[in-house]
Protein backbone atom coordinates (compact mmCIF):
# COMPACT_ATOMS: atom_id res chain seq x y z
CA UNK A 1 0.00 0.00 0.00
CA UNK A 2 2.85 2.38 0.83
CA UNK A 3 4.45 1.65 -2.55
CA UNK A 4 1.20 2.56 -4.34
CA UNK A 5 0.95 5.84 -2.41
CA UNK A 6 4.56 6.59 -3.35
CA UNK A 7 3.78 5.90 -7.01
CA UNK A 8 0.72 8.20 -6.98
CA UNK A 9 2.70 10.97 -5.28
CA UNK A 10 5.44 10.66 -7.89
CA UNK A 11 2.87 10.90 -10.69
CA UNK A 12 1.32 14.05 -9.15
CA UNK A 13 4.73 15.70 -8.88
CA UNK A 14 5.42 15.01 -12.56
CA UNK A 15 2.01 16.37 -13.59
CA UNK A 16 2.79 19.62 -11.79
CA UNK A 17 6.21 19.70 -13.40
CA UNK A 18 4.71 19.42 -16.87
CA UNK A 19 2.44 22.38 -16.17
CA UNK A 20 5.50 24.67 -15.99
CA UNK A 21 6.08 24.37 -19.74
CA UNK A 22 2.57 24.27 -21.14
CA UNK A 23 3.44 25.46 -24.65
CA UNK A 24 6.03 22.71 -25.03
CA UNK A 25 3.54 20.17 -23.67
CA UNK A 26 0.79 21.13 -26.13
CA UNK A 27 3.31 21.29 -28.98
CA UNK A 28 4.38 17.75 -28.14
CA UNK A 29 0.73 16.65 -28.13
CA UNK A 30 0.32 18.15 -31.59
CA UNK A 31 3.44 16.36 -32.80
CA UNK A 32 2.12 13.00 -31.58
CA UNK A 33 -1.26 13.53 -33.27
CA UNK A 34 0.49 14.65 -36.47
CA UNK A 35 2.70 11.54 -36.40
CA UNK A 36 -0.26 9.15 -36.22
CA UNK A 37 -2.17 11.17 -38.81
CA UNK A 38 0.72 10.74 -41.26
CA UNK A 39 0.78 6.98 -40.60
CA UNK A 40 -2.97 6.79 -41.19
CA UNK A 41 -2.54 8.84 -44.37
CA UNK A 42 0.06 6.30 -45.55
CA UNK A 43 -2.53 3.54 -45.08
CA UNK A 44 -5.07 5.56 -47.06
CA UNK A 45 -2.60 6.15 -49.90
CA UNK A 46 -1.78 2.45 -50.00
CA UNK A 47 -5.43 1.44 -50.13
CA UNK A 48 -6.32 4.14 -52.65
CA UNK A 49 -4.69 1.95 -55.30
CA UNK A 50 -6.60 -1.15 -54.19
CA UNK A 51 -10.17 -1.78 -53.14
CA UNK A 52 -9.03 -3.84 -50.17
CA UNK A 53 -6.19 -5.83 -48.63
CA UNK A 54 -7.13 -9.50 -48.40
CA UNK A 55 -10.79 -8.47 -48.11
CA UNK A 56 -10.17 -5.71 -45.53
CA UNK A 57 -11.30 -2.24 -46.63
CA UNK A 58 -9.85 1.07 -45.44
CA UNK A 59 -12.14 1.36 -42.42
CA UNK A 60 -11.45 -2.19 -41.29
CA UNK A 61 -7.68 -1.71 -41.65
CA UNK A 62 -8.04 1.55 -39.70
CA UNK A 63 -9.87 -0.42 -37.01
CA UNK A 64 -6.79 -2.65 -36.71
CA UNK A 65 -4.60 0.46 -36.47
CA UNK A 66 -6.87 1.83 -33.74
CA UNK A 67 -6.08 -1.12 -31.48
CA UNK A 68 -2.37 -0.44 -31.88
CA UNK A 69 -2.63 3.30 -31.07
CA UNK A 70 -5.10 3.05 -28.19
CA UNK A 71 -3.36 0.18 -26.40
CA UNK A 72 0.04 1.85 -26.83
CA UNK A 73 -1.28 5.09 -25.35
CA UNK A 74 -2.66 3.28 -22.30
CA UNK A 75 0.54 1.29 -21.83
CA UNK A 76 3.04 4.12 -22.26
CA UNK A 77 1.21 6.26 -19.68
CA UNK A 78 2.63 3.97 -17.02
CA UNK A 79 5.59 2.27 -18.70
CA UNK A 80 7.44 5.20 -20.27
CA UNK A 81 10.31 4.68 -17.81
CA UNK A 82 11.18 1.40 -19.52
CA UNK A 83 11.40 3.01 -22.96
CA UNK A 84 14.83 4.45 -22.11
CA UNK A 85 15.79 1.81 -19.57
CA UNK A 86 19.13 0.98 -21.23
CA UNK A 87 20.24 4.53 -20.42
CA UNK A 88 19.63 3.84 -16.73
CA UNK A 89 21.83 0.74 -16.99
CA UNK A 90 24.55 2.55 -18.93
CA UNK A 91 24.66 5.51 -16.51
CA UNK A 92 24.50 3.38 -13.36
CA UNK A 93 21.14 4.83 -12.29
CA UNK A 94 19.65 1.38 -11.88
CA UNK A 95 22.23 0.62 -9.16
CA UNK A 96 20.65 3.38 -7.06
CA UNK A 97 17.20 1.84 -7.57
CA UNK A 98 18.40 -1.55 -6.31
CA UNK A 99 19.57 -0.21 -2.94
CA UNK A 100 16.18 1.36 -2.19
CA UNK A 101 13.64 -0.70 -0.20
CA UNK A 102 11.02 -0.65 -2.95
CA UNK A 103 10.08 -2.78 -5.94
CA UNK A 104 12.50 -1.98 -8.81
CA UNK A 105 9.77 -2.13 -11.45
CA UNK A 106 7.57 0.30 -9.54
CA UNK A 107 10.50 2.69 -9.13
CA UNK A 108 11.21 2.66 -12.87
CA UNK A 109 7.52 3.25 -13.56
CA UNK A 110 7.46 6.12 -11.07
CA UNK A 111 10.50 7.73 -12.66
CA UNK A 112 8.65 8.96 -15.72
CA UNK A 113 5.02 9.77 -16.49
CA UNK A 114 4.24 10.09 -20.21
CA UNK A 115 1.49 12.72 -20.27
CA UNK A 116 1.69 12.98 -24.06
CA UNK A 117 0.05 9.55 -24.08
CA UNK A 118 -3.24 11.43 -23.80
CA UNK A 119 -2.73 12.42 -27.45
CA UNK A 120 -2.33 8.76 -28.40
CA UNK A 121 -5.34 7.72 -26.36
CA UNK A 122 -7.37 10.58 -27.83
CA UNK A 123 -6.31 9.64 -31.37
CA UNK A 124 -7.29 6.04 -30.71
CA UNK A 125 -10.71 7.01 -29.34
CA UNK A 126 -11.36 9.33 -32.30
CA UNK A 127 -10.35 6.57 -34.73
CA UNK A 128 -12.62 4.12 -32.90
CA UNK A 129 -15.73 6.30 -33.34
CA UNK A 130 -14.76 7.18 -36.92
CA UNK A 131 -14.35 3.51 -37.90
CA UNK A 132 -17.47 2.49 -35.98
CA UNK A 133 -19.51 5.10 -37.88
CA UNK A 134 -18.60 3.65 -41.28
CA UNK A 135 -18.47 -0.02 -40.27
CA UNK A 136 -21.82 0.22 -38.46
CA UNK A 137 -20.86 -2.40 -35.90
CA UNK A 138 -23.82 -3.57 -33.84
CA UNK A 139 -22.24 -3.90 -30.44
CA UNK A 140 -23.51 -6.84 -28.45
CA UNK A 141 -22.46 -7.48 -24.88
CA UNK A 142 -20.01 -10.12 -26.10
CA UNK A 143 -18.44 -7.77 -28.65
CA UNK A 144 -17.99 -5.12 -25.97
CA UNK A 145 -16.25 -7.78 -23.88
CA UNK A 146 -14.04 -8.70 -26.86
CA UNK A 147 -13.08 -5.06 -27.33
CA UNK A 148 -12.21 -4.44 -23.66
CA UNK A 149 -10.22 -7.65 -23.24
CA UNK A 150 -8.52 -7.00 -26.59
CA UNK A 151 -7.33 -3.54 -25.50
CA UNK A 152 -6.18 -4.91 -22.13
CA UNK A 153 -4.30 -7.78 -23.76
CA UNK A 154 -2.70 -5.48 -26.34
CA UNK A 155 -1.54 -3.06 -23.62
CA UNK A 156 -0.02 -5.93 -21.62
CA UNK A 157 1.79 -7.29 -24.68
CA UNK A 158 3.27 -3.89 -25.52
CA UNK A 159 4.31 -3.44 -21.88
CA UNK A 160 5.90 -6.90 -21.99
CA UNK A 161 7.85 -5.93 -25.11
CA UNK A 162 9.30 -2.86 -23.37
CA UNK A 163 10.10 -5.00 -20.35
CA UNK A 164 11.76 -7.59 -22.58
CA UNK A 165 14.01 -4.96 -24.20
CA UNK A 166 14.85 -3.79 -20.67
CA UNK A 167 15.84 -7.32 -19.65
CA UNK A 168 18.12 -7.54 -22.66
CA UNK A 169 19.66 -4.27 -21.48
CA UNK A 170 21.21 -6.13 -18.54
CA UNK A 171 23.28 -8.08 -21.07
CA UNK A 172 23.67 -5.73 -24.03
CA UNK A 173 23.74 -2.49 -21.96
CA UNK A 174 22.56 -0.28 -24.84
CA UNK A 175 19.35 -1.54 -26.48
CA UNK A 176 18.16 1.73 -28.04
CA UNK A 177 18.68 0.42 -31.60
CA UNK A 178 16.86 -2.81 -30.72
CA UNK A 179 13.95 -0.85 -29.24
CA UNK A 180 13.66 1.33 -32.35
CA UNK A 181 13.75 -1.79 -34.52
CA UNK A 182 10.96 -3.34 -32.44
CA UNK A 183 8.65 -0.34 -32.75
CA UNK A 184 9.43 0.05 -36.45
CA UNK A 185 8.48 -3.60 -36.89
CA UNK A 186 5.24 -3.00 -35.00
CA UNK A 187 4.33 0.11 -36.98
CA UNK A 188 4.93 -1.57 -40.36
CA UNK A 189 3.41 -4.98 -39.71
CA UNK A 190 0.75 -4.54 -37.03
CA UNK A 191 -1.30 -2.01 -38.99
CA UNK A 192 -2.30 -4.54 -41.65
CA UNK A 193 -4.19 -7.87 -41.51
CA UNK A 194 -1.95 -10.89 -41.05
CA UNK A 195 -3.57 -12.48 -44.07
CA UNK A 196 -1.58 -10.07 -46.22
CA UNK A 197 1.64 -11.82 -45.19
CA UNK A 198 2.98 -15.31 -45.82
CA UNK A 199 2.34 -18.31 -43.58
CA UNK A 200 5.72 -18.03 -41.86
CA UNK A 201 5.09 -14.43 -40.80
CA UNK A 202 1.58 -15.27 -39.69
CA UNK A 203 2.82 -18.15 -37.54
CA UNK A 204 5.69 -16.09 -36.12
CA UNK A 205 3.37 -13.24 -35.09
CA UNK A 206 1.04 -15.76 -33.46
CA UNK A 207 3.64 -17.69 -31.45
CA UNK A 208 5.43 -14.47 -30.48
CA UNK A 209 2.15 -12.66 -29.85
CA UNK A 210 2.62 -9.44 -31.84
CA UNK A 211 -0.51 -10.26 -33.82
CA UNK A 212 -2.55 -10.00 -30.61
CA UNK A 213 -1.77 -6.30 -30.30
CA UNK A 214 -4.06 -5.29 -33.14
CA UNK A 215 -5.00 -7.89 -35.74
CA UNK A 216 -6.45 -10.74 -33.66
CA UNK A 217 -8.68 -8.60 -31.39
CA UNK A 218 -9.93 -6.61 -34.40
CA UNK A 219 -10.65 -9.82 -36.31
CA UNK A 220 -12.54 -11.24 -33.32
CA UNK A 221 -14.94 -8.27 -33.44
CA UNK A 222 -15.24 -7.88 -37.21
CA UNK A 223 -15.18 -11.65 -37.92
CA UNK A 224 -13.35 -11.23 -41.23
CA UNK A 225 -10.74 -13.98 -41.53
CA UNK A 226 -11.27 -17.66 -40.82
CA UNK A 227 -8.23 -19.91 -40.46
CA UNK A 228 -6.68 -22.27 -37.92
CA UNK A 229 -5.76 -19.59 -35.34
CA UNK A 230 -8.38 -16.94 -36.10
CA UNK A 231 -10.46 -17.72 -33.00
CA UNK A 232 -7.50 -16.93 -30.71
CA UNK A 233 -8.58 -13.29 -30.82
CA UNK A 234 -11.33 -14.23 -28.36
CA UNK A 235 -8.59 -14.84 -25.78
CA UNK A 236 -6.36 -11.80 -26.45
CA UNK A 237 -6.67 -10.54 -22.86
CA UNK A 238 -5.58 -13.84 -21.31
CA UNK A 239 -2.74 -14.26 -23.82
CA UNK A 240 -1.52 -10.72 -23.16
CA UNK A 241 -1.50 -11.17 -19.39
CA UNK A 242 0.23 -14.56 -19.62
CA UNK A 243 2.88 -13.14 -21.96
CA UNK A 244 3.51 -10.25 -19.56
CA UNK A 245 3.83 -12.64 -16.59
CA UNK A 246 6.32 -14.75 -18.53
CA UNK A 247 8.46 -11.70 -19.37
CA UNK A 248 8.16 -10.51 -15.75
CA UNK A 249 9.70 -13.78 -14.58
CA UNK A 250 12.54 -13.15 -17.02
CA UNK A 251 12.84 -9.63 -15.54
CA UNK A 252 13.18 -11.05 -12.01
CA UNK A 253 15.76 -13.55 -13.23
CA UNK A 254 17.73 -10.81 -15.01
CA UNK A 255 17.83 -8.63 -11.89
CA UNK A 256 19.19 -11.50 -9.79
CA UNK A 257 22.05 -11.95 -12.27
CA UNK A 258 22.63 -8.25 -12.91
CA UNK A 259 26.19 -6.94 -12.64
CA UNK A 260 26.77 -3.21 -12.41
CA UNK A 261 28.29 -1.40 -15.38
CA UNK A 262 30.61 0.31 -12.89
CA UNK A 263 29.69 3.87 -13.93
Amino acid sequence: MFAIKLYIKSMLVQIKGNQQYRFNYFLTLFTVVFHYSVQLLAIWITLSHYDSIRGWNIYEVSFIYMFFILSYGIMITFYAGFRDFSGMIHNGEFDVILIRPHNPMLQVMSGRLELTSFAQIGSGIFLFFWCNHYLEIHWSAYQIYLFIQGIIGAAFIQAALLLLWSCLGFRITNTSALTRFGWTLNANYLTYPLGAFNKTTKLLFTVFPLGFISYYPANAILDKDHFAFSNLGNFSGIIGILFFMLVYLFWEYSIRHYKSTGN
